[in-house]
C-alpha cells in the first residue's frame, strides 16, 4: 500500500465475499489493521484482498459461455451508495445499461477474452456462466473489479433480466449445462441452434423494456410503521419485497444485506422508470424508533454472541465466576482486585429517608431529577462515561471487531447524551480506529504510558486533530499483560513527564489510574484537569484495594487543595445505586467498562444506549425516593450511605 499511493485510497475485502460483506474503504495503510480484522471477520478463508479503489460508473455483466463463444445475457448499470464513508451498498440497478455503445463493447470484449483464457488454462472450452463487476474510471478507462463463475445474485438474473428480455435466464442456463454435458449438442428441447438464435443479437435488440430494481433503507431502530401503497401497478411495480415486520430491529446497513425493501419497476424507458420510483418513494411511510432494551434482553443476546472463552456473561459481573483472566474480560492473578471492586460497593447501603424537609414540601416527585452536568466543556445528560476498552480480538475474543466496537459505542453513548473513552492498544496502530470514532462522534482518548514520550505525544496530536473533547494517560497500564506479550515498552511516569504531556496540546488532560493521595497530588501538580480513581478493573495487579474504598480520602484531598480538578472513578459499577454511591463519596462522574462491552456486543449502538438509559432510570428512581432534586445535591448525600 505504501509503495502504491492511490489517490482515492484502497478497498479491502475477504477472499470469499458475497453481498459486499466485509468490504471496507481504506484511505491509507494506517487503517489496514482494523480493516484487515473487519474483512477477515466475514471470511472462511484466512486471507484478504487489498486493491485500488476506483471511483466512477459501475456495471454488472453476465455472460453464458458455450463452445468457445460467449453471449452477453445481461448488462446493467449499478447504483452504489456509501455508508459511513467506509462501506459500499448497492441500492439498485438499471437494465439495459445506458452506457455508450463503445463502453458496452469494451466490457463484452473483456468477458470474451477472460472466457478464452479459462479455456486455454483448462485445455478445453469453458462452459457455463461468468459474472463481471466492471468499473469505468473518470477518464473512461475500464477496470475489472472481479469476475466470478456464476450468474449475478440479487434480482438481476431472476427478475430484471427476464422482465427486460422475456427470456427465462435461469431456465436457459440449466439448458446450457445440459448442452455442455450432452454428447450430441443438438438433441433435446433446447438445441444449440436455438440457443444461438436467442442471444445472437446486437445493439440492445435483446431488450424489449427498461427495468430497474431499487432498495429502500430505513434508519436503524425498531420498525414501528411501514406503509406501502396498495396500487403499486400505477407505479409500474411488478414485484415488491419487504424484509422486515413491525417490531423487528433494523440494524445499520454496511453491505448489501439488511435492506428494508426492494422494488422492481418496468417502464418504456429509463427516465420513466426513475420517475415512477421517485413518486413511489414519496408515498412510502416508514418509521423507526429506539426502544430501551432491558438488562435481561441484553444479557440473553450477549450470551449468544460473546466468545465463551473470554466471557460467560454472568448474571452478575463481579469476578466471582469469570471465564478468563487477562487477556480476556477477567482480572489479574486470582482476580481478588476485580472482586473487591464489586463486593466493597455492595457493602455500602443506601439509608432511605421518606419524610420531607419543610423546604421540599412543594416538590413534585413526578418531575424527573436533573442529572445534567458539564465536564470538559461538554454538557452531559448524566454523570456516566464509557470506559476505554481496546483489543477486540484479545480481550473480547473477536466477538466484535475493533472498528464496530468503537463506532457502535461512540454512537450509542452520543445518543445517550454521554461520551465514550477510547484506548490505545498494544499494537502501534490500535489508536487509529479511536481517532476515526472520535472524528465522527466525539469522545476522549486515553493513551498508554509508553516509554517513548514522542509516541504518546503523536497520539495526543492525532486526538486534537480528530476533535477529541479531552485526552489523558493510563498510568497504571505500565504493567498490563497485553503490552508485555507484545514486548511493547512502557514506563512509570514522573511529574515532569506528565507535565510535558499536559503542556503539549490545549486539550484537558486526564491522569487515569490514581489509587493514592500521593499520586493524586502529583498528577494535580503536573497540571491534570481531571483524575480517574481506578485500579483498571483489577486487570493490572491483584490484591489492590477497591476504588470505592480509596475514593473518599482522595476526593477530600482534591476538593480541599485542587477544587477545579474533575474527579472520575470506575471499578465494579454496575447499577444506578453504584453510581449514586460513587457520586456521594466524592466522584464527579463514573466510567462503565465491562457492562458496556456486554451491551454493545449484544445489540451494538442500541445495546450501548439501552445500558446508559437503564442506568439513568435507576439513578433517577433512587433520587426521587430520597428527595434529591438534581445532580449537585447527590454530592451532599453521603449521610444517606451506611
Amino acid at each position: 500500500m505504501n509503495e502504491n499511493n492511490f489517490r482515492h485510497g484502497y478497498v479491502i475485502k475477504p477472499v470469499r465475499n458475497m453481498g459486499s460483506r466485509g468490504v471496507m474503504h481504506l484511505q491509507n495503510s494506517n487503517e489496514l489493521a482494523f480493516g484487515f480484522e473487519f474483512a477477515l471477520s466475514f471470511s472462511l478463508d484466512p486471507s484478504v484482498i487489498v486493491e485500488e479503489y476506483v471511483p466512477g460508473s459501475e456495471y454488472s455483466i453476465d455472460v453464458l459461455c458455450h463452445n468457445k463463444k460467449t453471449w452477453c445475457v445481461g448488462l446493467a448499470d449499478r447504483e452504489i451508495e456509501r455508508a459511513e464513508d467506509r462501506f459500499f451498498v448497492e441500492t439498485g440497478h438499471n437494465m439495459p445499461s445506458a452506457a455508450p455503445p463503445e463502453i458496452q463493447k469494451e466490457i463484452i470484449d473483456i468477458m470474451d477474452r477472460f472466457a478464452a483464457s479459462l479455456s486455454t488454462l483448462g485445455d478445453f472450452p469453458y462452459q457455463g456462466p461468468l459474472k463481471g463487476d466492471i468499473r469505468e474510471r473518470e477518464n473512461g478507462e475500464i477496470i475489472v473489479g472481479e469476475i466470478a463463475s456464476r450468474l449475478s445474485g440479487g434480482f438481476m438474473s431472476t427478475h430484471t433480466y427476464p422482465l427486460a428480455t422475456g427470456i427465462d435466464l435461469m431456465d436457459t442456463y440449466l439448458n446450457l449445462l445440459s448442452l455442455a454435458n450432452s454428447t450430441e449438442s443438438n438433441t433435446g428441447s433446447f438445441s444449440e441452434k436455438k440457443f444461438k438464435k436467442v442471444f445472437n443479437n446486437s445493439d440492445n435488440e435483446l431488450y424489449k423494456k427498461n427495468v430497474i430494481e431499487r432498495a429502500l433503507i430505513a434508519e436503524p431502530g425498531i420498525l414501528e410503521k411501514i406503509v406501502i401503497p396498495e396500487n403499486l401497478e400505477t407505479f409500474s411495480v411488478t414485484n415488491s419485497f419487504v424484509h422486515y415486520s413491525q417490531g423487528e430491529w433494523i440494524s445499520p446497513v454496511k453491505n448489501n444485506i439488511g435492506k428494508t425493501a426492494n422494488f422492481i419497476i418496468v417502464a418504456k424507458d429509463l427516465e420513466t422508470a426513475r420517475e415512477n420510483w421517485s413518486r413511489l418513494k414519496e408515498q412510502i411511510i416508514i418509521e423507526t424508533a429506539f426502544r430501551t432494551l432491558s438488562k435481561k434482553e441484553i444479557r440473553k443476546e450477549s450470551k449468544k454472541k460473546f466468545n465463551p472463552a473470554v466471557c460467560w456473561v454472568c448474571v452478575e459481573c463481579d469476578g466471582i465466576h469469570c471465564a478468563s483472566g487477562v487477556p480476556g474480560m477477567g482480572g489479574a492473578g486470582n482476580q481478588e482486585t476485580f472482586r473487591k471492586n464489586s463486593l466493597d460497593l455492595k457493602k455500602i447501603v443506601i439509608e432511605p429517608s421518606y419524610i420531607q424537609k419543610e423546604s421540599q414540601k412543594n416538590r413534585n416527585e413526578n418531575t424527573p431529577p436533573d442529572l445534567s452536568l458539564q465536564i470538559f466543556g461538554q454538557n452531559l445528560k448524566m454523570p456516566v462515561l464509557g470506559a476505554p476498552i481496546t483489543g477486540a480480538k484479545t480481550n473480547l475474543g473477536s466477538s466484535i471487531t475493533e472498528y464496530d466496537y468503537a463506532m457502535e459505542t461512540s454512537v450509542g453513548l452520543a445518543n445517550s447524551g454521554s461520551l465514550a473513552m477510547f484506548g490505545d492498544g498494544a499494537s502501534a496502530d490500535k489508536y487509529f480506529v479511536a481517532m476515526e470514532a472520535i472524528s465522527r462522534h466525539g469522545g476522549i482518548f486515553i493513551a498508554k504510558p509508553r516509554l517513548d514520550q514522542d509516541e504518546i505525544l503523536k497520539r495526543a496530536s492525532a486526538a486534537l486533530e480528530a476533535g477529541a473533547t479531552a485526552w489523558g494517560i493510563d498510568i497504571d497500564s505500565v504493567g498490563i499483560q497485553t503490552f508485555r506479550n507484545r514486548k511493547t515498552a512502557t514506563s512509570r511516569k514522573t511529574e515532569s513527564e506528565l507535565a510535558e504531556l499536559k503542556n503539549h496540546i490545549s486539550l484537558p488532560f486526564i491522569v487515569k489510574g490514581i489509587m493514592t493521595i500521593n499520586d493524586a497530588d502529583l498528577a494535580c501538580k503536573a497540571g491534570a484537569h481531571a483524575i480517574v480513581v481506578s485500579n483498571h478493573g483489577g486487570r493490572i495487579l491483584d490484591m489492590l484495594p477497591s476504588t470505592v474504598s480509596v475514593l473518599p480520602e482522595i476526593a477530600k484531598h482534591i476538593k480541599q487543595n485542587y477544587p477545579e480538578v474533575v474527579i472520575l472513578a470506575d471499578g465494579g459499577i454496575r447499577t444506578g445505586s453504584d453510581i449514586f454511591k460513587m457520586i456521594s463519596l466524592g466522584a464527579d462522574a463514573v466510567l462503565i467498562g465491562r457492562p458496556l462491552a456486554i451491551a454493545t456486543i449484544a445489540f451494538g449502538r442500541f445495546g450501548a444506549e439501552s445500558l446508559f438509559r437503564n442506568l439513568k432510570n435507576e439513578l433517577e428512581s433512587i433520587m426521587v425516593n430520597l428527595g434529591i432534586a438534581d445532580f449537585a445535591a447527590i454530592r451532599g448525600s453521603v449521610d444517606l450511605l451506611g
